[in-house]
């Protein structure tokens, strides 16, 4: 198990299908426009996410 909360690694890399999140620590990765970082990001409604496929 990865705990990195360091916005750097991508482990976390998740797509935001509906809702807003809020950064809470800049990511060191460019994501294209609707991936966020779950270490870096918390709810600021409810929200719906799609996990990769591994």
């Amino acid at each position: 198990m990865v705990s990195s909360r360091g916005g750097y690694c991508g482990c976390c890399k998740v797509r935001l299908i509906d809702g807003e999140v809020e950064m809470v620590q800049d990511s060191l990765l460019d994501l294209p426009e609707g991936e966020i970082l779950t270490c870096c990001t918390k709810p600021k409604t409810h929200i719906e996410i799609e996990l990769p496929e591994e």
